[in-house]
């Protein structure tokens, strides 16, 4: 079940629209990367997913491939903009930089306002 500290209708937006990216009802140019991700909790200018991941989101070297990777990150960051402003936004400048990888059946929770992941 999904923690929310307040009540808004940007939040049940924004669940409905995760869920539809997880189950391929949304987006599905994107169902590669979104496949099995799980709203775990929102409140304005946060939101924080499980993602695992899965053979599709690897690179030949068998890491998370960096384009899902931004990829995940602008939508969820999108989201999470959306919780603030109720109003659907654009990337102008993604900046992302990547620490370490991540190989397949790794669990990560993401992200903050700031497009930050955690690996759980």
């Amino acid at each position: 079940m999904v923690e929310k500290e307040m009540e808004d209708p940007s939040l049940e937006v924004i669940r409905k629209w995760i869920k539809g990216l997880s189950d391929g009802t949304y987006g599905q140019e994107f169902t590669s990367t979104t496949r099995v991700i799980r709203l775990v909790k929102a409140h304005k200018g946060f939101i924080l997913c499980d993602l695992i991941i899965h053979s599709g989101l690897l690179d030949e070297n068998g890491n998370w491939h960096v384009s899902a990777i931004a990829t995940l990150v602008d939508i969820i960051a999108s989201f999470t903009s959306y919780s603030v402003t109720s109003c659907l936004q654009v990337t102008l400048d993604l900046s992302i930089s990547y620490y370490s990888t991540a190989k397949l059946q790794a669990v990560f929770s993401s992200c903050n306002i700031f497009g930050v992941c955690e690996e759980t």
